[in-house]
Formats: C-alpha cells, sequence, structure tokens
C-alpha cells in the first residue's frame, strides 16, 4: 500500500513527464510552422525571380529584334517622353511582347502581375488584364538606364529619365526588372539587373 509521500512522488513524475511531452509537441509544431513558412517564402522568392528573369529576357528579345530591322540600338526601349520605366505586356492576340510606359513605381495598379487560370495562356503570368485572369500577389515593373560613352574623356557614364546621351552614343542600357510580393502582411521584394550592350558600336 502507497503511503501519501509515494502518492505524490508519482504524482510529480506524471506531470514532469507530460511537461516533457508537451515541450517536445509544442517544438515539433513550431519547427513544422517555421519551415511552412520558409517554404512558402522560398517558393514567393523563386516565382518573382522567374517573373524578373522573364523581363529581362523580354528585354533581349527587343534588342535582337531591333538589330534584324537594321533598327537603332535604342530604338526599343526608348520613348519621346524619355521615360525609362516599364512592364512587359504580352499580348496574347498578336502573340507579341511589349512594353508600356505607364506604370513609374512597383505600387502602381499596372505594375500588378496576373495569372491565367484558363484557355491557352494558362498558368501564364502577365502584367497585363485580359479577359478575366486571377490577381496574384506579385508585382513587377524594370528600370532602364542608357549607357552613354563620351568618346573626348573615353568614358562611360549613365542617365536616367528625361535624359538621353546625345550628343553622345548610347552604347548599351542598364536593366533593373524590380519584383515585390506580400506574405502574411509583409512586403518583400528583390531586384535583378542585366547589362545589354550594343556589339555592333563601333
Amino acid at each position: 500500500m502507497l503511503n501519501h509521500n509515494e502518492k505524490g512522488q508519482g504524482l510529480i513524475e506524471m506531470l514532469v513527464a507530460i511537461s516533457i511531452i508537451l515541450a517536445a509537441i509544442v517544438g515539433g509544431l513550431s519547427l513544422m510552422i517555421s519551415s511552412y513558412g520558409a517554404g512558402r517564402q522560398s517558393m514567393h522568392r523563386t516565382v518573382a525571380a522567374n517573373l524578373g528573369r522573364e523581363a529581362i529576357e523580354v528585354c533581349k528579345n527587343m534588342r535582337d529584334t531591333a538589330w534584324i530591322n537594321s533598327q537603332a540600338f535604342r530604338s526599343w526601349f526608348t520613348n519621346p517622353s524619355l521615360d525609362y520605366s516599364a512592364v512587359p505586356l504580352y499580348d496574347d492576340v498578336t502573340a507579341r511582347w511589349t512594353l508600356d510606359y505607364l506604370p513609374d513605381d512597383i505600387s502602381d495598379n499596372g505594375a500588378r502581375v496576373w495569372l491565367y487560370t484558363s484557355g491557352d495562356l494558362t498558368g501564364l503570368m502577365n502584367n497585363a488584364e485580359f479577359f478575366t485572369p486571377e490577381e496574384t500577389t506579385y508585382r513587377r515593373i524594370i528600370f532602364f538606364n542608357p549607357i552613354c560613352y563620351d568618346e573626348f574623356s573615353s568614358t562611360e557614364y549613365m542617365v536616367s529619365d528625361g535624359s538621353d546621351c546625345d550628343p553622345n552614343e548610347t552604347i548599351g542600357v542598364k536593366i533593373t526588372a524590380q519584383l515585390s510580393w506580400v506574405e502574411q502582411g509583409r512586403t518583400s521584394e528583390i531586384f535583378i539587373e542585366d547589362r545589354l550592350y550594343n556589339w555592333r558600336y563601333r
């Protein structure tokens, strides 16, 4: 027959054991939640990086098309207002990419990225809102900085909105793709940069 001391000791041991088990369960759940959050963040970062790379590739294709058509190097990324911020738009009617210069900032509505959920373009993410796509958490915009060459001083320099290289030559362009997304109320962003040069420049 157990005395009161032995009964109290057994109760304490049971409480300690329950506490250890609960601590292990809570720790495991915390690890699972943390791993899930890290996985989601990694997924968003991968998608955003791919959207940025796509924007850079669109610009490369436009440059190559300009070369094929014997157009000036800067013809594909400049406009009369010298506005160097734009979003790439895929037109599913003409099956061509164009640049929309209306958005000036990542927060502009035109920078929103849409997901096509039906039809031949299912799975395509695009800045253009054709038909009835689904809005995603991503935003995308690209910025151009013409790279100029001053033959007198043999130096390169870059210009931004409202400026061009005249009277000097435009020998290249720096392209910066800015991507942002919201996850659990927190905004994250990445920047992807590349430089395209006019290898035909004398």
